[in-house]
């Protein structure tokens, strides 16, 4: 099955209990509880929990649970209050105070009633697909393509993602031959699709951030370090907090207040440091939070860092001061739009209804913050690979199916039209058939050079910019306060300025300039 329903169970007064139960349609009901047994199903793999079997189910009568459960809230409520033996109330020993051991038991009995387990299906992404009562989710904005393909074709999937896995494994283990000289193996691959167990693995490998991270050990967690005692900008600092709740909500890593919201507030203050000309953007979480699924903390923040400096996404421009680079994808989305449905273009024309009013968000976040996930990793697949042509595939794809319907309906019609979008598509088929759209490399080069010749200031700006990602490098920004970070394109016995690229952190303010005490 494409879809793993997995049961998850969470105390919400423990964030860091969990137990994911495999749930299959052979076992008898959709949803059968797990037990909450700490001390036990411990597995031999570091980092993981071994998974409570049908028959332990069966053993555990609904009374042992309520034991355990009324046990767990005692303990709970203990170790915050402190320890019994240890609490000395008045200088006498505190089982001398009457009634204290059973007020509390009363209290973990009350708390067991009305706090109860929490239970939910989640799809092969980690997002809330159904609740216990049935309740379907929206994954945080992110809906799942269940309902839309039938049991037989979900089979069939994964079937198929099983056997190119294989091939995969073999070609990561010789990537320096494929990525060198069959280059054409590797593009076909990527668009057959990445396999979801080796998705972060391919990531990495083509963004070369392990290369990152060797040519700059340490240095994530150095600027972790000062992030917890330097804040250069609150505001940022502000706007992250409140748009971490936003993000995924749906998603079992990014539901509650714990480790995964942990990570995602570090990554985008690291990098809101180390860039900060552009500090951060919306749009940002919801990308970071998605690499966040797929690799650790260190590698999604090199990760961030090619995706936004990098010259095959260049995601950066889009996130400066006027957002250039949304303006020039506009434009460039606008005209292939007029190009090739200048029907559509017209019926658009009529009812005031311009691309900046649907496909902002589309370009902001690369589909991340509302389309169902395989859709999002597919389409994320070859835009780390290849740039930002198959953003424009899927945008033309998604008119040319649309455009029957969208030929009926006003302004308003259109706009809820698009904004139910997501709810309406097979991310897998449709990514299929934007590489049979014929949309050529040459049409977008030719229309950003129209893009630039009307706005030659930002041709200006965003030349300069690429002058500097060369003399740098590749990473640190400059101008603004930034973190100049050693990374791949620097040379080998190249003279370095004085404090740049020696192991000091140098921050650049206007005009001045300033070493923090922080050696990174």
């Amino acid at each position: 099955m494409s879809f793993f329903q997995t049961i998850v169970r969470s105390f919400s007064t423990d964030e860091g209990t969990r137990d994911d139960v495999d749930s299959t349609k052979e076992e008898k009901g959709d949803a059968l509880n797990s037990v909450d047994d700490r001390n036990r199903g411990k597995s031999d793999i570091p980092g993981q929990c071994g998974t409570p079997t049908k028959s332990d189910f069966d053993k555990a009568t609904a009374n042992e649970r309520d034991k355990a459960a009324e046990q767990y809230m005692l303990e709970l409520k203990l170790k915050n209050s402190g320890s019994k033996d240890d609490t000395v109330v008045g200088g006498t020993d505190s089982h001398e105070d009457s009634g204290e051991d059973s007020d509390l038991e009363e209290e973990a009995a009350d708390s067991h009633e009305t706090q109860e387990e929490e239970f939910y299906l989640v799809d092969k992404y980690g997002f809330i697909i159904e609740d216990i009562d049935g309740a379907t989710g929206t994954s945080g904005g992110s809906r799942t393509t269940k309902a839309l393909i039938s049991e037989k074709e979900r089979q069939k999937r994964a079937d198929l993602e099983s056997s190119r896995s294989i091939k995969w494994v073999a070609m990561i283990s010789e990537w320096n031959k494929y990525s060198t000289r069959q280059k054409h193996v590797v593009k076909r691959r990527i668009r057959k699709g990445v396999p979801d167990a080796v998705r972060g693995k391919v990531w990495n490998l083509v963004g070369g951030v392990d290369d990152m991270i060797a040519a700059n050990p340490g240095r994530y967690d150095r600027i972790i370090s000062l992030s917890e005692t330097y804040v250069p900008n609150q505001d940022i600092r502000d706007t992250i907090e409140r748009d971490i709740n936003r993000t995924f909500p749906r998603h079992r890593m990014f539901k509650d207040k714990g480790e995964g919201q942990d990570k995602l507030r570090r990554v985008l203050r690291a990098y809101s440091l180390y860039d900060e000309e552009v500090g951060y953007c919306q749009g940002l979480g919801f990308i970071t939070a998605m690499f966040l699924t797929y690799m650790p903390e260190e590698q999604t923040f090199w990760q961030v860092v090619n995706m936004m400096t990098g010259p095959t996404c260049n995601m950066r421009t889009m996130y400066q001061q006027g957002m250039p680079g949304a303006q020039k994808a506009l434009y460039v989305g606008e005209k292939l739009i007029k190009k090739f449905f200048p029907k559509l273009t017209q019926h658009f024309a009529r009812e005031n209804c311009h691309i900046s009013m649907y496909a902002t968000q589309w370009f902001m976040c690369i589909f991340t913050n509302s389309f169902p996930f395989d859709l999002v990793t597919g389409v994320w697949d070859c835009f780390l690979a290849e740039g930002w042509k198959i953003v424009y595939r899927i945008i033309l794809t998604f008119l040319r199916y649309s455009a029957p319907r969208l030929f009926k309906l006003g302004f308003e019609g259109i706009m809820f039209y698009f904004k139910r979008l997501p709810e309406r598509i097979d991310g897998h088929t449709l990514i299929q058939q934007a590489f049979s759209f014929p949309l050529k490399q040459r049409h977008v080069d030719h229309y950003e050079r129209k893009f630039y010749k009307l706005n030659p200031d930002i041709k200006e700006r965003l030349d300069e910019e690429e002058r500097r990602y060369k003399e740098q490098g590749g990473f640190g920004m400059g101008k603004g306060g930034c973190y100049e970070v050693k990374g791949k394109g620097n040379k080998k016995g190249k003279e370095e300025k004085k404090g740049e690229g020696n192991g000091e952190l140098v921050v650049r303010e206007d005009s001045e300039e300033r070493r923090m005490s922080v050696n990174l």
